[in-house]
């Protein structure tokens, strides 16, 4: 049994924990089933084990991969500073879904074509937190964007969910996907100009890129591949 799982000196705090969810969340009403298996893998990575991969909770609580993957983005939602994180997933999902141009390479600027004018305010709002700036281009519903304060605020998310393999497994994909886009954008004759020309502000920005601490081997591992080989070292 999953309870039998828990190290007897975890018992009591799981528990603990486990009352508090339910009776806060829904008084004395029952809570719904999904909420409730997503509380349960949530308090077993708290207490037992915060390293545990999806794998590994499958082969646990005896369910598909793909459930313990739906349960965790629940988890991600529900049971853990869930207003900061919906917000962030709502960013990425913007980010990674809305076509966009490079605007300038010499402003290191990209142009995201967005149907709901909306999404102005969150993004200002993410820009605002690495001291960057957003562009609203009424005519076109057309946001833009330096590509350096792009990168911060995908290395600012990261840094701050990486350390949990929850975020990691929500997080991690989108971010990939968004710095992958972007490199894809570059066709090859864009490519051979950045690679001519390495101190061009655009090529720095990549560079740039690529020493963030969170995010930077993301970018490494794209730019230096068969495609791309921006960079030598």
């Amino acid at each position: 049994m999953l309870y039998d799982l828990i190290p007897n000196e975890k018992k009591g705090p799981f528990l603990k924990d486990l009352l508090e969810y339910v009776v806060e969340r829904n008084g004395l009403a029952s809570m719904p089933k999904q909420d409730m298996e997503a509380c349960f893998i949530y308090l077993f990575k708290k207490h037992v084990d915060p390293n545990i991969d999806i794998y590994s909770l499958s082969k646990i609580f005896k369910v598909k991969e793909a459930k313990i993957k739906s349960l965790m983005e629940l988890l991600y939602l529900k049971f853990d500073d869930s207003d900061r994180r919906a917000d962030e997933l709502k960013f990425l999902s913007l980010i990674e879904n809305t076509l966009f141009e490079i605007e300038s390479f010499e402003k290191v600027q990209i142009r995201f074509h967005f149907t709901q004018v909306e999404a102005f305010p969150l993004l200002q709002d993410f820009f605002r937190r690495v001291q960057g700036s957003v562009k609203f281009d009424r005519r076109s519903e057309s946001i833009i964007v330096n590509q350096n304060r792009l990168y911060d605020v995908l290395n600012a998310i990261w840094e701050k969910d990486g350390g949990l393999s929850v975020s990691q497994s929500l997080v991690k994909p989108k971010i990939q996907k968004i710095i992958g886009n972007l490199g894809r954008s570059l066709d090859e004759e864009v490519r051979s100009k950045l690679r001519e020309q390495n101190n061009s502000k655009f090529y720095k920005s990549l560079d740039y890129a690529s020493k963030l601490s969170g995010i930077g081997s993301f970018v490494l591992n794209l730019y230096k591949s068969e495609a791309f080989k921006f960079f030598k070292s």
